[in-house]
């Protein structure tokens, strides 16, 4: 086994993993993650360590066991594993996978941004065009009559699309903050989960570590 591979948990009152139960040692027992498989070891507690009601020193488990420190504590190894820091090769892949939401981000803010802008234009254009373009119909093919017709269609066809463009254009702020509220949650340091803002990619990649743990990110050029 690679040990690499290989991840430890102490579990106890003054453990990685505390426990508050007054029959569990400070220092109780060791969960050891080797790959796919766990280990359990009593480190001499007081009360004892149990796996499926036996007294044991050490064992290979599996997640269905029931394991009990002390006289009634119920160790959930599912729950622990997500206790454990995570593996250099699982921390890598992590950070490589940042990669993709930081361009998702980019490419998503210039869309918005893009519509909004196009919509802006719109809404400026609408008063002087569709007015123009309704005479321009009227007058030529169906007399001055249908002029005055026409223009009065104009004008409600200009406020309405005015109005469209302008509820359209008001809701770009709200869309770029939440697009941006959901980027920072989801780009943040896989270790210790603070958020990177909008450092790109590529300058955390150059840094090599996370700018708070300090813990590196291992990309091999």
């Amino acid at each position: 086994m690679n040990d690499m591979e290989k991840r430890e948990i102490v579990v106890g009152k003054e453990g990685d993993y505390k426990i508050n139960d007054p029959y569990v040692s400070r220092y109780h027992a060791k969960i050891i993650y080797a790959g796919d498989d766990i280990f359990i070891e009593d480190l001499d507690s007081k009360n004892g360590t149990f796996v499926n009601g036996l007294h044991i020193k050490r064992k290979k488990v599996t997640l269905s066991d029931t394991i009990i420190l002390g006289k009634e504590f119920v160790l959930n190894l599912d729950k622990l594993r997500q206790q454990l820091p995570m593996s250099d090769e699982d921390f890598r892949q992590a950070f490589l996978a940042l990669k993709k939401v930081y361009e998702n981000y980019s490419e998503e803010k210039i869309k918005i941004q893009s519509e909004g802008q196009g919509k802006m234009m719109l809404k400026r254009s609408l008063p002087m065009v569709i007015p123009g373009l309704l005479m321009i119909v009227a007058t030529t093919f169906l007399g001055t009559s249908a002029a005055i017709v026409g223009s009065a269609l104009s004008v409600v066809i200009m406020i309405a699309g005015i109005i469209w463009a302008s509820r359209d254009v008001a809701k770009i702020p709200i869309r770029l903050a939440e697009l941006r509220e959901q980027f920072l949650w989801d780009y943040a340091c896989p270790n210790c989960k603070r958020e990177f803002g909008e450092r790109p990619w590529e300058l955390l990649r150059r840094q090599g570590k996370c700018p708070y743990c300090q813990r590196e990110f291992k990309i091999v050029e």
